[in-house]
């Protein structure tokens, strides 16, 4: 079965034989060795063990393939050094350990330089590791409505900043909705474009992520409750994942 059968197949097999299962919202990341880096190969086992050591609440998770993964971790420095004027040093150290590498989005194929740092090998990779969970954060929404399996809710939003609240007066939450689809989920859950999502099933909503992890891992036919406000006023709608 190729993979673009089985994700139009899956909702009707999980219906018909009552096991569900909810979808893995974490980011895929990849790392591996630049390939004029090898002195630093050993990163990459650190890499895969601070990953794995953050579940349950990663936002990162390990993958081996690169047709798979949504962020490349290149790992091209392991140095150790005494430590710089002006630095967060760990106290009292008199070497310490740097970890150099370049991340990439193949989104776009965007790239920058990161670099973690610590009193050992692990602390300094675990460093870089919170660095690149951070940038997926920012952007895991956005990750996530990119994939095959996106459940069709038929509506967008985007993280309400403080620039689009100062320019439209909008306020109350972490996630504006930008468009709805005249017919689907969202536009029988009484959605409408201009509201903004304040919470989820009864949680304040703290990042726009947060409301796409929620959408994403959700099993079709379960619902989510969504506290949004509509013209300034608050409500609760009902939003049934297809």
């Amino acid at each position: 079965m190729t993979r673009t059968a089985a994700i139009v197949l899956w909702p009707l097999l999980a219906a018909a034989t009552g096991t569900a299962q909810e979808r893995d919202p974490a980011v895929r990341l990849l790392a591996r060795t630049a390939s004029d880096a090898q002195s630093a190969s050993d990163s990459v086992i650190d890499v895969r063990e601070a990953v794995r050591k953050a579940k349950p609440r990663a936002l990162l998770t390990f993958v081996t393939d690169e047709e798979e993964a949504e962020l490349v971790l290149l790992l091209v420095e392991r140095s150790m050094a005494p430590p710089r004027i002006g630095t967060s040093a760990p106290a009292g150290a008199t070497l310490v350990c740097s970890v150099g590498a370049v991340l990439v989005d193949r989104r776009d194929k965007s790239t920058r330089s990161i670099q973690g740092a610590g009193a050992s090998w692990r602390l300094a990779t675990e460093n870089l590791v919170d660095r690149v969970s951070g940038y997926a954060e920012e952007l895991q929404h956005d990750f996530l409505r990119r994939r095959q399996d996106w459940p069709a809710v038929r509506f967008e939003f985007e993280p309400l900043t403080k620039e689009i609240q100062r320019e439209s007066g909008l306020k109350g939450g972490k996630a504006l909705i930008m468009v709805v689809q005249a017919v689907g989920p969202a536009a029988s859950a009484g959605l409408h474009g201009t509201d903004v999502v304040a919470g989820v099933d009864g949680k304040e909503l703290k990042h726009v992520a947060e409301l796409a992890r929620a959408i994403y891992r959700a099993a079709p036919g379960t619902s989510l409750k969504l506290d949004v406000v509509q013209r300034g006023t608050h409500r609760t709608v009902t939003l049934v994942i297809p």
